[in-house]
């Protein structure tokens, strides 16, 4: 504590460029309303490397594809995910995949590995096209649709059938609203680091514990169902399972409910957040919308092009809009010293509008994922890259593609809210109201 006191009183040691303390201050209130703006702006006024002004920890923001894959990739031994990102998150998810490192994390990804396993992720088409027809059957009943309210339902359906052989419907939107309610919780308590802690029955603290209880609840349903049930499955629960030597009568072990509650959380939203975006935009270029319903009546032809169009939506709106890392040792990032203990900031968004690799990076042009070329393969990161880049990457791909196409296939959408619909940077990128449509049949 003394420590940190004293490096505030000395001030920050400077090796980059950046704002000055005083433009900080000013810029607080705006940077939590729009972090993306500011670090759009940062970057725009003092390049690729900028270092704001605050001593403990050392805080960089990286904007260039080459330095983000020296910090992710070429050296990554060289940073960790202790980072206030990954300590928020830590509250919801425990040590699961998304948030733990070192050992934890290797012996983590090694259990779970054979459940991304490529042909398995092929045969989860099916499970996509029921999830959908189910919403397209119900929305015939229902016609006013909330676009990111029935993206989150098919996505957690999804990720029930996939991952845990496990019929989520009844419960995907209780699940889906205690997920939103969790991470939203998380961001406040981000947001004030003078938070109660959690012992302290705070309305916000209240409002965490019961979403975190409603996850753990559906964790045990998953858990005793399949113990009562025990038929062969090589899913991820049933790895998790065996890996953790789970018996009926016995406390569900901290790693498996970790784990299942990462993927509850991680594995729906994020595909749902794209599928969102997705569907916005289409709604918004009416071209486009159009390619795709022509395209979806051939199935291969049809996913061909949802799948560009949900790449390109990725691209404007990653999900995962901020990735962070520590780092371990010293370090040199384009030029500029990096001390041991300092905070990388990088953004995917900032580094999907670099006109250096994406020609009018502002453009919805879903036609650019339609070829092979260097920015796709080097300055496009919306799960991330290297050895940490997210394990679900292959299945969430062909779940947003086969999603946006067979809902393309079967229903007309027409928009009913407002075309601009603004942004929340929260733990993932969110629209700020509601994206609305009529839907009727083809």
């Amino acid at each position: 504590m003394l420590s940190t006191v004293r490096a505030y009183a000395r001030g920050p040691v400077l090796t980059a460029p950046g704002p000055r303390s005083v433009e900080m201050i000013r810029s607080i209130g705006a940077i939590r309303r729009d972090p993306l703006t500011f670090l759009a702006a940062s970057h725009a006024a003092h390049g690729p490397i900028v270092q704001f002004p605050v001593p403990v920890p050392p805080a960089y923001s990286v904007a260039d594809a080459a330095v983000a894959r020296r910090v992710l990739v070429e050296n990554a031994r060289g940073y960790d995910k202790q980072t206030m990102q990954y300590r928020g998150l830590s509250v919801l998810t425990g040590e699961g995949l998304l948030t733990a490192d070192g050992d934890v994390w290797r012996a983590a990804r090694r259990t779970v590995q054979p459940a991304f396993h490529h042909e398995l992720v092929s045969q989860m088409r099916g499970a996509v096209l029921a999830a959908v027809d189910s919403a397209c059957d119900r929305w015939l009943a229902d016609p006013a649709v909330d676009i990111e309210a029935e993206m989150m339902r098919i996505a957690l359906e999804i990720v029930g059938t996939t991952l845990f052989s496990a019929d989520l419907s009844a419960e995907a939107a209780d699940l889906s609203a205690a997920t939103m309610r969790a991470l939203d919780a998380v961001v406040s308590r981000a947001q004030r680091p003078w938070a109660a802690s959690m012992r302290i029955p705070t309305p916000a603290n209240r409002a965490l514990r019961a979403s975190l209880a409603a996850l753990d609840a559906a964790v045990d349903s998953l858990i005793t169902h399949r113990l009562r049930n025990p038929v062969q499955h090589t899913d991820m629960l049933a790895l998790l399972m065996q890996a953790h030597d789970v018996r009926a009568g016995h406390a569900v072990p901290r790693p498996v409910r970790d784990e299942i509650v990462t993927f509850i959380v991680a594995g729906h939203e994020t595909v749902a957040s794209g599928l969102t975006w997705a569907w916005h935009l289409l709604l918004s270029h009416p071209e486009h919308h159009l390619r795709l319903r022509e395209a979806a009546v051939d199935d291969v032809q049809g996913q061909a092009y949802a799948r560009a169009v949900f790449e390109e939506a990725l691209r404007l709106y990653p999900p995962a809009w901020l990735i962070t890392r520590r780092s371990t040792e010293p370090d040199t990032l384009s030029g500029h010293s990096i001390p041991c203990g300092a905070l990388i900031i990088i953004s995917p968004w900032v580094i999907h509008r670099d006109p250096r690799w994406w020609p009018e990076p502002e453009a919805f042009n879903p036609e650019r994922f339609l070829r092979e070329d260097d920015a796709r393969r080097l300055a496009y990161l919306p799960f991330g890259i290297g050895q940490r880049m997210c394990i679900g990457r292959e299945m969430a791909l062909l779940e947003g593609a086969v999603a946006l196409a067979r809902i393309a296939q079967r229903m007309e959408l027409t928009p009913t809210g407002p075309g601009e619909v603004g942004r929340i940077a929260s733990v993932t990128l969110r629209p700020a109201t509601h994206i609305t449509a009529l839907v009727r049949p083809r």
